[in-house]
């Protein structure tokens, strides 16, 4: 009778002894936490291989944990378990620092790539657009600015490999556009030619200073008309070139401008483009070095040296076939000062052009030290 009245007690010390049974050890909820947080940081993508074996070590872990916890409470023995998730949570953090330091360096990688890229970008688009010749590298440029855009979308979605090959193209892109400019442009590195276009324009102020006449000197570089009265400057305008017109012109349809000195030989009061004065290209020399280049087969022998070459309006922004445009208002001005017999210096540049070269050498030097 005594031992029937201690089972009722017996039950409930076994019943509270249960309930006070070894805790679930803390690790497997952070193991939860931090598997969806490498997920998140996109550990499939950046450390596959490390966080494949790390899902597997988990499932086999949290295996072991619910087939221990299935048992009786006094059978229950999760320090080993909690020992594994220790050391799951352990390579858990080592692929989080991995991932870490590969984002920041891909991080510092692109946003120093791309900000050098895109500021030679803006560089060499500007030096485009001084010149009519630049519309080939300006596509290049174009292809260049959308692997860009595109490279900044990739490195948003953390697709770095993408995004790096993205700025190697936008890079052979900007590439070819200085090997373009550098094409179009040697003549105006080479001195003796600086040198030649120097003596003209001296020789054209010492003309105006002597004779008292209003000198006109265009300088197709930078796109500008620069009018002397006895040999001091007295204004600056812009003007348009042809379509080729950085090139000398060599004959007739080379859509080129001439250089050389030439004078005014007649005011047109109404022409096709507004107001304009008439240049007598071609001139002896101008014929001289046509004939030379004939000889030499470096021009078509059916071809003619072409003529009426003229200082218009039509504006700044019109491109033409060789002439020299202005707005029409500043042609108005030009035509105001201009008399017959002016002389028209049209030059390649006024000096060495460092501010377009510095451009284009910078972009050059640039790309050369980023392989």
């Amino acid at each position: 009778m005594r031992i029937l009245l201690l089972i009722p007690f017996f039950v409930s010390s076994l019943w509270f002894m249960g309930c006070s049974g070894s805790p679930v050890p803390p690790e497997i909820q952070k193991a939860e936490v931090q598997n969806a947080a490498l997920w998140r940081a996109g550990s499939p993508i950046h450390a596959a291989p490390e966080y494949s074996k790390y899902k597997a070590d988990l499932r086999e872990a949290n295996f072991k944990f619910l087939k221990e916890k299935s048992k009786f409470v006094w059978f229950r023995r999760y320090r080993p378990i909690a020992d594994e998730f220790k050391k799951i949570l352990k390579t858990g953090e080592q692929i989080g620092e991995k991932i870490r330091k590969l984002k920041e360096d891909n991080t510092n990688y692109f946003v120093t790539q791309q900000a050098n890229l895109a500021k030679r970008l803006k560089a060499l688009k500007d030096v485009t657009f001084k010149i009519n010749e630049g519309r080939l590298a300006r596509g290049e440029l174009m292809r260049a600015e959308l692997m860009l855009e595109d490279a900044k979308r990739d490195y948003k979605a953390e697709s770095y490999k993408t995004a790096g090959k993205k700025l190697d193209e936008a890079d052979l892109h900007l590439r070819n556009s200085v090997r373009i400019l550098d094409n179009v442009l040697k003549r105006y590195k080479d001195n003796s030619q600086i040198n030649r276009w120097s003596r003209w324009i001296a020789e054209t102020l010492y003309e105006s200073r002597k004779n008292g006449r209003t000198a006109f000197i265009v300088n197709k570089i930078q796109r500008e008309l620069i009018v002397y009265k006895n040999g001091s400057l007295i204004k600056k305008f812009s003007v348009g070139l042809g379509r080729n017109g950085l090139n000398d012109k060599a004959h007739a349809g080379d859509n080129a401008t001439p250089e050389g000195r030439y004078n005014i030989i007649k005011k047109l009061h109404s022409s096709k483009y507004y107001k304009a004065l008439l240049l007598n290209y071609p001139n002896n020399e101008d014929k001289r070095q046509f004939e030379l280049a004939k000889k030499r087969g470096l021009i078509p022998r059916r071809v003619s040296i072409g003529n009426w070459i003229e200082i218009h309006g039509g504006g700044k922004d019109y491109v033409t076939r060789g002439c020299v445009s202005l707005e029409n208002l500043d042609m108005e001005e030009i035509f105001a000062l201009a008399a017959d017999g002016d002389p028209v210096t049209i030059v390649g540049s006024m000096g060495y052009p460092h501010e377009i070269f510095s451009a284009i050498t910078g972009a050059s030097e640039f790309l050369n030290a980023k392989r």
